[in-house]
């Protein structure tokens, strides 16, 4: 059977054995010579905005169509050694990730049946229906649709201190690299030890991120 939405043959689909660990999973393949990219999976446990959908097969003229074929740049399917698959979709600023808990997304157009706990939890998914629908309609997400998350910074500035500290690097080397030297210089033998505790903080941040409360950051 051939694959329309990736221009192969579905015997040559990715596969994946344990497509998460830890519940993440992070796919690369080529987009051309010297460009990888890179694809992030998380599983449906810890993402509360994945929803997982059945795929039920309808002619393209039905209203509610979906057909990754017509987005042949933009939607990644990955299939799991139990063969459920997980579908992106990226317009190269933002992506959505859908569950296909039952059916197939390979064999043309189809119906997306999702069923939603009202209460629990339901926010995240809302959004996720939103996006999806925006880009069925203009094949791409509207930003106003991603709101910033504001944690974002503090997640880099962590990971980067820790990254620093498995370097070798000294407290003072971490805060130069983040803050740069002119402040460090300034301040860092100053009355306050302001700085050097906000490393200190940021280090134990990126531990436990590393540790596993990567886990929590989209709850």
């Amino acid at each position: 059977m051939y694959d329309r939405a990736f221009g192969q043959h579905d015997s040559a689909r990715r596969r994946l054995v344990a497509p998460f660990l830890g519940g993440v999973w992070v796919h690369a393949e080529g987009r051309g010579e010297g460009n990888p990219g890179v694809r992030l999976l998380w599983s449906p446990e810890y993402d509360p905005a994945v929803i997982s959908v059945h795929a039920e097969p309808v002619p393209l003229c039905d209203p509610e169509a979906f057909d990754i074929a017509a987005f042949p740049n933009m939607s990644h399917l990955i299939t799991d050694g139990k063969g459920q698959e997980y579908l992106i979709l990226d317009d190269g600023q933002h992506q959505v990730e859908l569950h296909v808990r039952s059916g197939t997304l390979t064999d043309g157009a189809a119906r997306l049946r999702c069923e939603l706990d009202l209460f629990t939890g339901i926010e995240p998914k809302l959004l996720t229906v939103s996006r999806l629908n925006a880009f069925r309609r203009l094949k791409r997400f509207p930003s106003s649709l991603f709101p910033v998350e504001r944690r974002a910074q503090k997640w880099a500035l962590a990971l980067q201190a820790f990254d620093g500290m498995e370097a070798g690097a000294s407290l003072r080397e971490i805060a130069c690299a983040l803050f740069g030297e002119a402040l460090v210089r300034d301040e860092w033998n100053g009355r306050s030890a302001f700085l050097k505790s906000r490393v200190q903080r940021l280090l134990h941040y990126g531990r436990k991120m590393v540790n596993g409360d990567y886990k929590t950051l989209l709850q």
